[in-house]
């Protein structure tokens, strides 16, 4: 299982960022391994059609599940279609440490 979480700098100490498709960064956490790499969101300054490539992005990236405060309508639609999880914690101001932590 391999899952993506939004974070708002490039470590594990970052929190948890409340924008899907415009966070600076995404936490890839593989649970069989246990490694953690942190990828720069190359769209988040794009203008429009954001959600629908950085689900893309993180489909060929093999990921599961993503880790979000909320999704939009149209990523929200396609990370259905190609069956990755959506996860909305109920603490939103976690860091990805501990969303890490509780995952496993």
């Amino acid at each position: 299982m391999i899952t993506a979480i939004t974070a708002k700098d490039k470590n594990t100490t970052a929190h948890l960022d409340e924008r899907f498709g415009r966070c600076p960064y995404f936490a890839i956490h593989d649970h069989n391994t246990g490694k953690t790499e942190f990828i720069e969101n190359p769209y988040r300054d794009d203008q429009g059609g954001v959600g629908t490539r950085v689900v893309e992005l993180l489909a060929n990236k093999e990921v599961t599940q993503v880790v979000a405060t909320e999704f939009g309508p149209k990523a929200q639609a396609l990370l259905e279609q190609l069956k990755i999880q959506m996860i909305v914690p109920a603490d939103q101001s976690q860091t990805v440490e501990h969303i890490i932590n509780n995952m496993n």
